[in-house]
């Protein structure tokens, strides 16, 4: 689980692109105007950042790549669990087209920087390997996309509650590290 939708205002859908990525990346346009990726610097080229990826994209059948690790007791034994587990983690079998929310909204992600340091409010800009980051790269700040908001932080990262009796969060075992995000595109 990389990406909890808190509400979206549109929910397109596009062609996918030959590179894996995670749902919670950012999504940029490439020569093939269907089909994102979320790598923003290849050869030094970047373009303009189109929204949020809502589905995962994987070539691979290790198994758990893209799963989410769920403690299922006391001792920390933990079980891998995904939606689709039949389409080898790949949420874009069936369809060969993958989910971009764009023109706003608000989302859980831990598709972040975790060595940044964020604070609530903060601007946020798509790195090089398509995450949120408080940054703005240098490589990026000479193209099209660099230095251009994305979204606003509006939760610091932290646990996101499952909602499953447990002992992590508040009575709740815990999904993971998330950042809460006002898109802004």
């Amino acid at each position: 689980m990389a990406i909890i939708p808190v509400y979206h205002v549109v929910a397109s859908y596009y062609t996918v692109h030959d590179n894996a990525v995670t749902a919670g990346m950012l999504a940029r346009l490439v020569t093939n105007a269907d089909a994102p990726e979320a790598t923003f610097a290849t050869g030094g080229i970047a373009t303009r950042t189109i929204g949020i990826f809502g589905d995962t994209f994987s070539t691979t059948t290790a198994g758990t790549a893209y799963a989410a690790n769920v403690i299922v007791n006391g001792v920390g034994a933990t079980r891998s669990t995904q939606n689709r587990v039949a389409d080898m983690f790949n949420e874009t079998l069936a369809s060969n087209r993958i989910t971009v929310y764009h023109s706003g909204g608000e989302f859980y992600t831990d598709q972040f920087v975790t060595t940044d340091n964020f604070t609530i409010g903060a601007p946020l800009f798509p790195d090089a390997l398509g995450l949120f980051t408080i940054t703005a790269s240098a490589e990026l700040a000479a193209t099209a996309t660099g230095g251009r908001r994305v979204g606003t932080l509006i939760e610091i990262p932290g646990p996101y509650q499952s909602g499953v009796p447990g002992v992590d969060v508040r009575g709740s075992m815990t999904l993971g590290t998330f950042i809460r995000v006002k898109l802004d595109i």
